[in-house]
């Protein structure tokens, strides 16, 4: 796809980046600096944008994006004229718009240099992160909402171990509703609360969250034992069964409503309309080609989108929190990811209902 931009001598380009970089942009940008516009895995869609003036090549863009999800992330920048990168972004704004089905576009700037550079084009400063793992140490991101952005702020936080997602999106629901700052320490210790062998399982995180701020409740849509296929053995089913019931017990005490049916996303997006936050059991195949049961945080919804605080991040292959905060997913796209198990698969969620509104 090729533009000529009316006025000016300005074309501009949008293509598959593929494996390799084209000698033309490799010379721009400088061998040193090409490896990082090939971390992108080809998972996440990469195209560059390029921009050519009677001189040549005048400024380019890496964009990438998780599959099954509503935004477009500028990876990399290289320009030797403002006005070629601002056609550029043009460029990648009006594709979008071509596209359809974008609610966001995303610019990470690693050293925070490209402030002026993104403000001019539309974009605004991201809330940063709690610096909390790998991919959370870009310093600077911008978004531009191509739809109604989101209108409530929750922080975002990188879960430091393999199996801490439940009890960090957790976390960030109750940081945004309290303001109480998010630590290592309180991850760990709610994880060691909630494990269910090895994740947490809803029950569990509806017990020990906090119930000040929140009155949950949990959907499951089957009654039999869930997250259970790692366990082989009797003995181990047996104590998964014995971990499930007392956490049921204790949720009864607590007068917390489990409820065994199949919640949905309709369903999902009117508990946010209420001011809730829901977090969703995934499976994260859909996210990184990688299976596995993940929780993540849906906290805002709009004309179909719907937004999400993901505490897992792929850093090694480029994926970071520009991506994994605020990250718009239409309710389609969402509607195949929240599942989890097989032959059949089941849906799990909690429901986080805020005591200040009772």
């Amino acid at each position: 796809m090729t533009t000529l931009l009316p006025d000016t001598a300005i074309s501009t380009s949008i293509t598959e980046r593929g494996k390799e970089l084209d000698s033309e942009l490799v010379e721009a940008i400088g061998a040193l600096a090409a490896p990082a516009w090939l971390t992108a895995h080809e998972l996440y869609r990469p195209e560059l944008v390029l921009a050519r003036d009677d001189a040549g090549l005048a400024a380019a863009l890496l964009v990438t994006r998780r599959p099954y999800t509503a935004y477009r992330k500028i990876a990399q920048v290289w320009s030797r004229s403002d006005a070629a990168l601002d056609a550029a972004v043009a460029q990648l704004v009006q594709h979008a718009h071509e596209q359809g089905g974008i609610a966001a576009l995303k610019w990470e700037d690693a050293r925070a240099e490209q402030g002026a550079h993104a403000a001019r084009n539309g974009f605004t400063q991201m809330e940063a992160p709690i610096a909390s793992g790998a991919g959370t140490s870009q310093r600077a991101g911008y978004v531009r909402w191509l739809q109604a952005a989101p209108s409530r702020d929750v922080p975002y936080y990188r879960q430091t171990t393999e199996y801490s997602c439940g009890p960090v999106s957790l976390l960030m629901a109750q940081s945004a509703e309290t303001g109480e700052e998010i630590t290592r320490a309180q991850e760990l210790r709610l994880y060691r609360q909630s494990a269910h062998q090895p994740g947490a399982g809803p029950i569990a995180l509806a017990v020990y969250a906090d119930l000040d701020t929140y009155r949950p409740e949990v959907f499951i849509s089957t009654e039999d034992v869930i997250l259970g296929e790692h366990l082989l053995k009797p003995w181990e089913l047996e104590v998964r069964e014995l971990i499930d019931g007392e956490d049921a017990r204790i949720a009864a005490e607590l007068n917390i409503p489990i409820t065994y049916r199949l919640f949905t996303l309709d369903e999902v997006a009117a508990e946010i309309a209420a001011h809730s936050t829901v977090l969703l059991l995934v499976d994260e195949f859909y996210f990184h080609d990688d299976t596995g049961s993940h929780w993540i945080l849906a906290h805002a919804h709009s004309d179909g989108i719907f937004v999400v605080n993901d505490p897992w991040i792929d850093a090694g292959n480029g994926d970071s929190w520009v991506d994994a905060s605020h990250l718009p997913i239409a309710q389609a796209d969402l509607d195949k990811i929240v599942w989890w198990g097989k032959d059949p698969g089941f849906r799990g969620l909690v429901v986080l209902r805020p005591t200040a509104d009772e």
